[in-house]
């Protein structure tokens, strides 16, 4: 609470003019204050400070930007959550077709380590993958030349190969790695 020094009336603690004789207050640094009770004891009571002040509106701010936040995160949830879901589906659906077989598959027909053996040697560039690369391209060629059996043997070897060349990768890997660092 102000009082008014030019009429004595007392103004609200905010007031900048004095609501009776319209004087304005002077703006001095407010240091807290204790009130002293009947006997001269302090109550330990504080009056205008501006930590309080301060204090009083961080936490009013706070509270406004965490109701925003709150408010935009349940926005954001019924926006984002039906696109996350169409999105979730329009994935699954992409990979099942990626991984599905074709429809013109053949359970018989031996499989095709060419591009794997590509891959490894790439990676790794040991002759081991070559040597694999040479074996699927051969059953491929059997393959090819409508000799399923052939093409079975050549690409169960390049796989061998490739195995062989992918152990051998990684232990070359982690050696180089930690030995020859």
């Amino acid at each position: 609470m102000k009082i008014c020094d030019q009429c004595g009336a007392k103004n609200a603690t905010r007031a900048k003019f004095c609501s009776s004789c319209g004087a304005g207050f002077r703006i001095v640094d407010a240091k807290p204050t204790l009130s002293l009770n009947k006997t001269g004891e302090s109550d330990g009571a504080t009056f205008d400070s501006d930590s309080a002040r301060l204090n009083e509106a961080a936490a009013k701010l706070g509270a406004g930007l965490w109701s925003a936040l709150v408010g935009l995160f349940a926005i954001l949830r019924k926006i984002a959550a039906p696109a996350g879901r169409l999105a979730w589906r329009a994935a699954r659906d992409l990979f099942a077709k990626a991984v599905a077989p074709p429809r013109n598959w053949d359970p018989r027909r031996p499989p095709n380590f060419l591009y794997w053996g590509l891959i490894q040697f790439l990676v790794f560039r040991l002759p081991f993958g070559v040597v694999g690369i040479v074996f699927a391209t051969l059953a491929n060629v059997a393959k090819e030349e409508g000799d399923l059996e052939l093409a079975r043997t050549r690409a169960e070897s390049a796989k061998n190969w490739l195995l062989f060349d992918l152990c051998a990768g990684v232990i070359y890997s982690v050696l180089k790695l930690t030995i020859f660092a």
